[in-house]
């Protein structure tokens, strides 16, 4: 069903036409046979996209933070169990991973399947806002998520962005269609997907604070709008009215029934769909919250660590999940818990390991949260602020230009309540990570969601509008050459977009000639694993010794690709001193400190390794204002990042740590 191109607010979900009674009766085979063309558009898409996710996933050499999501899960298949730890993000991709070894065997390939998967599953997700993309901003929505960079590339990539991606829209998506149409089912949907988010990785509290803030300012407006005019006859009134109720409206969602003689005096008879939104979301999230109590205890001179931290940080979650309750109760306590059924059913049982580890149920209520306030003082990776300035346009080009110019448009020009949702999700989030003292390329996943939806919405609108045009003979010259430029631009955009594509995912997926492969591993490594593999079954060595000290950096991915071969971890002292069998493959880090006669005067192969690489940052990182500025108005600047776009960056330029493998001999 195509939206009105004048459409400015929200519209129903379902065609009111239609019984709701005969709607729910619908059984699934006929919603088979009611395919429609929009539909099977995008099921051929999910089924391309699947298979370009799963081609050849497994060759390519495991990254140091991939080969630790991989080995765990494999530790927990067979039976050594799992226990949450805050530095490897949620549990839920390691019970799937695990699940997915145990039935399918534990490999290259099936490590990489659940993000495989997922990110073919984000290809359907616009078809969860039809209504509102239109059906050809669905079908784009999902041709985007198909072919965006970031997307495609980490989706073959043992890290959780992509699913939580796909989680994340399942939040905006309930949160949306409740507003158009008020059923517990949205609120549900909303629901799991924040569950599953938060069971994911901790992103998820970016997106949700994000979220939060906008449907809290939605529902500001809309207790302004609704207002009667004759209430506040002066502008100026009005404003002022407006402007108190942005940080006030969640009182008036939580405690709407106490509040009533204020809410009839101030002419709040209705009580928006976004009240509902924000109760669910707000008391989901607030035990989620109960670290940033450290802040405020911090100032009192009272740190929550040890015995006494344990008590506070207990003390403090029961109060929040307390509160959370009285405000569900106060609105539809049966709809409240239903949502909040739904919410711990998911994440409870995955933090505790589904029982085997009770104690890790405080990695959703404090662990998580806490850990990472910490590392935002570590600022690892330590990119500059401007970061993603650099690397959305450099790969989210074909979305990024229709949605922030077409979607600013909708917003200001036509009050488009959502081409603004989209916009406030892509600048939240935007603005939320270049603030973090941690940046890193895998995280502009959450940035391309947003911008593939809204240029989705934006173009959908633009082809019906040229369209009409098109039939009824209409339209000014300037329009038509507008148009034109546009056509040209996008194409030249979808061009260079799927030479990206073949880039990171075939030509070189992992060397790092390009600033979206970080601090990779070699493909040699993959290479010599089945060597050393061959040697060990073939009995030409007895075992493998691995230097594993502090600063050594070298223990992953190996103790991922060697995992069955059972590696001995010592020291960097104790292979000097010759501790270990003679008949032993001994992998070390190669420096300065030469390598004891034990090993030399073995007479086996030395093979000297490239560990894993990483791109020349100081290409960017040394970017001045002034050279910016000066780049820019000579041309210098867009030539340089034209070439780089095209031809990407030069291999000899690449730094490596290096290893050394010393077999022992025939």
């Amino acid at each position: 069903m195509n939206r009105d191109s004048s459409e400015v607010s929200i519209e129903t979900a379902d065609d009111p036409t239609e019984p709701t009674e005969a709607r729910e009766r619908i059984s699934i085979l006929d919603r088979l046979r009611a395919i429609d063309g929009v539909e099977w558009a995008v099921l051929t898409l999910f089924l391309v996209s699947l298979v370009a996710h799963l081609w050849n996933v497994g060759p390519r050499a495991y990254h140091h933070d991939e080969s630790q999501h991989a080995a765990f899960s494999y530790y927990f298949a067979i039976g050594t169990g799992y226990r949450h730890d805050p530095l490897l993000h949620g549990p839920l991709q390691f019970h799937i991973i695990a699940a997915i070894f145990k039935l399918f065997g534990d490999s290259d390939f099936t490590a990489r399947v659940y993000q495989a998967v997922a990110g073919s599953v984000l290809v359907l997700s616009p078809l969860l806002l039809r209504r509102k993309l239109g059906d050809m901003g669905t079908i784009l929505g999902a041709l985007f998520f198909f072919i965006s960079p970031s997307l495609l590339y980490y989706s073959r990539f043992a890290r959780n962005d992509v699913s939580v991606a796909v989680f994340t829209v399942m939040m905006f998506a309930g949160a949306w269609r409740y507003r158009s149409d008020q059923r517990l089912r949205w609120l549900v949907v909303m629901s799991a997907g924040l569950a599953l988010s938060f069971a994911s990785k901790e992103t998820t509290y970016i997106a949700a604070a994000v979220m939060l803030l906008y449907v809290n300012a939605a529902l500001a407006h809309a207790l302004f709008m609704g207002q009667p005019r004759s209430a506040h006859p002066k502008l100026m009134e009005r404003i002022e009215d407006g402007v108190w109720l942005v940080p006030t409206a969640w009182i008036f969602a939580a405690l709407w029934n106490p509040l009533t003689r204020l809410r009839q005096r101030l002419g709040f008879e209705t009580r928006p769909p976004e009240a509902d939104v924000l109760v669910v979301l707000g008391t989901l999230v607030l035990a989620e919250l109960s670290a940033l109590s450290r802040l405020p205890l911090h100032l009192l001179g009272v740190e929550a660590v040890g015995p006494e931290g344990r008590t506070i940080s207990i003390v403090v979650i029961v109060v929040l999940l307390a509160a959370a309750a009285f405000v569900g109760w106060l609105w539809r306590f049966e709809w409240w818990v239903a949502c909040a059924v739904v919410f711990f059913a998911i994440t409870v049982p995955l933090y505790m390991s589904m029982g085997t580890n009770p104690s890790g149920v405080g990695g959703l209520f404090w662990n998580s949260l806490s850990y990472w306030l910490d590392q935002q003082e570590v600022r690892r990776g330590t990119q500059p602020g401007f970061y993603y300035l650099m690397m959305v346009p450099l790969y989210e080009m074909l979305t990024l230009i229709p949605a922030l110019i077409g979607g600013t448009w909708l917003a200001i020009r036509r009050q488009d309540h959502f081409a603004l949702m989209l916009l406030w999700w892509f600048g939240g989030t935007f603005l939320a990570l270049s603030m973090a003292g941690e940046k890193m390329p895998w995280l502009t996943v959450h940035m391309a969601v947003p911008l593939a939806l809204l240029a989705g919405y934006v173009l959908d609108g633009a082809i019906r509008g040229a369209a009409r045009h098109v039939r009824e003979g209409s339209g000014s010259i300037l329009a038509w050459a507008g148009g034109g430029v546009a056509i040209t631009a996008m194409a030249l955009a979808l061009i260079v977009t799927i030479r990206t594509d073949i880039g990171l995912n075939i030509d070189h997926p992992d060397t790092p000639v390009e600033p979206m492969i970080y601090v990779q591993s070699t493909p040699e490594m993959p290479l010599l694993a089945a060597d050393i593999r061959k040697r060990i079954a073939e009995g030409r060595a007895s075992s493998i010794v691995l230097d594993d000290s502090e600063g050594a950096g070298i223990t992953w991915p190996w103790a991922w690709y060697l995992r069955h071969e059972g590696i001995v971890y010592t020291t960097s002292d104790a292979i000097q001193r010759g501790e270990f069998d003679p008949r032993a493959i001994v992998i070390r880090m190669r420096s300065e400190r030469a390598a004891p006669p034990s090993l030399i005067d073995r007479a086996g192969d030395i093979t000297v390794y490239r560990h894993r690489w990483w791109f020349p940052e100081e290409t960017y990182r040394e970017i001045t204002w002034d050279r910016l500025t000066s780049g820019i108005l000579d041309g210098s600047l867009l030539r340089e990042w034209a070439q780089f776009v095209w031809y990407r960056g030069d291999p000899a330029l690449i730094a490596s740590l290096d290893g050394e493998v010393y077999f022992p001999a025939r």
